[in-house]
């Protein structure tokens, strides 16, 4: 036997796991497979590596497996919580190898092979006789591969009294397993074309079966294996808290039978995920905040790293549909919260008052912290629940707003708001907005900016490129009652940011101090941004007037028929002024 690279007494060559008469399931509703060629090279030159002589082992990392319950007349399985990716591809690896051998008539070897790393020696009662069971998304194109070595014509004899019995098809045809496989096909079948390509093809099996090294850890629960994902997944893909709660919930309907599993996925989980698109981002990582935030209502002593093992514990005595019904109750509330696919504000789907309404709107265009989340999910729920009234609501809202403007505009990084947001709801005794504001300002860490100070970062700070100044803009403009429709817009220069003759009257001084204040940007459409670029007032003036759709630009355009420091620092005045008044200290 090959050496060891650590003193792990459960370090072991891949030939321990895959020539055991036992069954290695990937959780049916366990994300697909996803390796690509850049992790296929990496595979292929560590063995390339043992093949030349340049080194003995190559470590794999670790495998987590959890050990099943079975009947005492079916084969011992293992879930793989931690290592399906590595796994599939070594034993898709065996696929090709088997394949290669038969396209060169090698029967005897390819039989060898199969027998020996494909197919359970015995045949017992469980639903597949494959070593090997990937989950739902994967099936299909897994049966395919192994249907194409049954049906080879030249091979079938070679395998007479050698039964193959296939999990159900689900998944699509095509995909990465079936593309890995491929590919892997054609690396081996180059190594085959050598001078000496049979036997290199034997060594590689050899290195598979004896060089390829693990560390096998078996938890007694799933759930324990949360404490290894940071630190175990050795060129692994990391499993995150949404897909550890997918397979808390399908682990508690039969495997064998996927009858259950199908209608729980199609009826009750697939329509409850998809909601998540709805929102900006990846739906997998969406999930994941909302998950954080439902734990974080719940109780907000948990981190980001417990929260599968808190909801596991909640959980507990649920059946799948209690749990998937247990996060409903705030999905919408929160999907409500966030930006649409299409970074907008999303239609009012959880009927709300419209004074709530326009609150929600302008937390969202604020793009008010993820850590005031939790709270404000909360609230809301509340509120839909009546044990909050409407006025105090908006209260709460217009008081939030003020503050989280107000710390931007000086450039108050939001680091640990997340400590204020996090139990604020718990800790008002009385739900009210008076309640909640005395608990942030009381919070000295976390600064309320003055109205001195708030007057003097608005007058003097260049606030162009700082993400708060788009909301100032927009609100400005929405107060001064246009047309403006919602769209999204650039920030646009009255003054350019390059100078050019049509603005000799502004020195290079003055462009660099005044350039970027607030008086001197305006909301834009992108087209309109593009046409203007650094022509001098006159010509931007009539544009202004006539042809934006932005009430605050046209004002310009009908108010200054010049442009220059005093009048960047009139327009100025009055925008502090306003604001001010919008966002109360």
């Amino acid at each position: 036997m090959s050496q060891k690279l650590t003193d792990q007494a459960t370090e072991a060559p891949f030939k321990e796991i895959i020539e055991s008469d036992q069954i290695y399931e990937i959780p049916y509703f366990q994300r697909g497979y996803k390796w690509s060629g850049k992790q296929k090279n990496e595979l292929m030159q560590d063995i390339d590596q043992i093949l030349q002589g340049e080194e003995p082992v190559h470590f794999l990392g670790t495998i987590i497996l959890h050990k099943k319950q079975t009947g005492a007349t079916e084969t011992n399985m293992f879930e793989i919580i931690d290592g399906q990716q590595r796994l599939t591809t070594l034993y898709l690896l065996c696929l090709a190898i088997v394949n290669v051998y038969i396209r060169n008539q090698e029967y005897d070897e390819a039989s060898y092979a199969l027998e020996t790393l494909i197919i359970l020696k015995k045949r017992r009662n469980n639903a597949s006789n494959l070593k090997l069971w990937p989950g739902r998304d994967d099936r299909q194109q897994f049966n395919d591969l192994h249907r194409k070595i049954w049906e080879h014509k030249g091979f079938h004899k070679h395998i007479e009294g050698q039964e193959l019995i296939l999990l159900h098809d689900t998944g699509p045809k095509k995909g990465a397993i079936s593309k890995m496989h491929s590919q892997l096909v054609t690396v081996i079948g180059q190594y085959f074309k050598q001078d000496d390509g049979f036997n290199d093809v034997k060594k590689i099996f050899d290195i598979m079966f004896n060089n390829l090294h693990f560390i096998n850890i078996l938890v007694n629960e799933a759930s324990n294996s949360t404490k290894f994902f940071e630190r175990m997944n050795a060129r692994g893909i990391k499993v995150s808290t949404g897909e550890l709660v997918r397979n808390e919930i399908f682990s508690r309907v039969a495997a064998e039978d996927p009858t259950e599993a199908d209608n729980l996925f199609d009826n009750h989980w697939l329509p409850f995920y998809k909601k998540f698109e709805k929102s900006r981002g990846s739906s997998a990582d969406v999930f994941d905040h909302f998950l954080f935030v439902f734990t974080l209502i719940q109780d907000p002593t948990y981190n980001k790293s417990r929260v599968f093992e808190y909801l596991r514990s909640r959980w507990k005595k649920n059946d799948p549909i209690e749990i998937i019904n247990d996060m409903k109750r705030y999905q919408n509330i929160y999907i409500q919260l966030r930006r649409d696919s299409d970074n907008n504000v999303h239609p009012n789907m959880i009927e709300v008052p419209k004074t709530i309404y326009t609150c929600i709107g302008r937390y969202i265009r604020a793009d008010s912290p993820s850590t005031t989340l939790p709270f404000v999910v909360n609230m809301l729920y509340n509120f839909k629940e009546t044990r909050i009234d409407q006025k105090e609501v908006r209260k709460i809202f217009i008081c939030i707003d003020s503050y989280l403007v107000r710390r931007a505009v000086l450039g108050i990084e939001p680091t640990g708001l997340h400590a204020i947001f996090k139990d604020l709801w718990g800790r008002m005794k009385e739900k009210t907005c008076e309640t909640a504001e005395k608990i942030i300002r009381n919070t000295k860490t976390m600064y309320w900016p003055s109205e001195d100070e708030f007057e003097d970062r608005l007058t003097n700070r260049p606030l162009y490129g700082v993400s708060v100044t788009k909301y100032i803009l927009e609100e400005y403009d929405i107060s001064l009652k246009g047309d403006y429709a919602g769209e999204d817009f650039e920030v646009e220069h009255i003054v350019p940011q390059t100078l050019n003759n049509q603005w000799k009257h502004i020195t290079k001084e003055e462009h660099d101090r005044f350039v970027n204040l607030i008086g001197n940007l305006l909301p834009i459409t992108t087209g309109m941004n593009k046409s203007l670029q650094n022509f001098g007032f006159e010509k931007k003036k009539q544009r202004y007037k006539d042809d934006s759709r932005f009430k605050s630009v046209r004002e310009v355009g009908e108010n200054y028929d010049k442009w220059g420091i005093d009048e960047i620092l009139d327009r100025q005045k009055r925008l502090i002024k306003w604001a001010k008044t919008r966002w109360p200290n």
